[in-house]
């Protein structure tokens, strides 16, 4: 009997804190005792459908797991979700490949022809630009897919910016070229 109220309740995705009956700002021990109450309630023993127990009684155990360390909770509390801790790397790569499909030469060439020249390029050097305050050996490295034969075309781009007002003039640009050529 009371299986069927205890697993409608869990149905229903409440708050762990609206769950357990306590206050979000509730002491530990509160969370505690209440706690323990619900397990006593929800514990599949003491439920005739064992099945829909267990899986109410293994929410409670997330629910204490979370509550219970002062690390997840905060996590918990400025989210809303449980953080995920698993240490298992097989099951993280699963849940990993699963939600993300794999990256090949063949994806990274492609993008690598739309990307040269694309206005997005242009955005990124702008912002590496000013990140970097003009530092081309920084910028080389913080721009997507930028390469040794990139060098030209870049400083070509940031002297057209730069002399038509779109860039700030950083003294660090002109030394940095400097630099890169002495370092080829």
């Amino acid at each position: 009997a009371l299986a069927g109220s205890c697993h409608s309740i869990m149905a229903e995705e409440k708050d762990f804190y609206e769950f357990l009956g306590v206050a979000k700002d509730a002491k530990i021990s509160i969370i505690r005792k209440a706690y323990y109450k619900m397990a006593l309630k929800l514990h599949p023993d003491r439920n005739e459908n064992k099945e829909a127990a267990t899986k109410d009684f293994q929410k409670l155990c997330l629910i204490k797991e979370t509550l219970f360390d002062e690390k997840k909770r905060k996590y918990y509390d400025r989210t809303g979700e449980v953080e995920d801790m698993s240490e298992n790397f097989e099951s993280s790569y699963e849940y990993w490949r699963g939600r993300y499909s794999r990256v090949t030469v063949e994806d990274i060439e492609n993008f690598k022809k739309t990307y040269k020249n694309s206005a997005d390029e242009k955005e990124d050097l702008r912002q590496a630009y000013v990140a970097c305050k003009g530092d081309m050996k920084k910028i080389m490295e913080s721009v997507p897919l930028a390469g040794v034969c990139d060098i030209d075309r870049f400083i070509d781009f940031f002297k057209t910016e730069r002399k038509n007002g779109n860039l700030k003039k950083f003294r660090s640009f002109k030394t940095s070229i400097k630099k890169l050529s002495r370092e080829e």
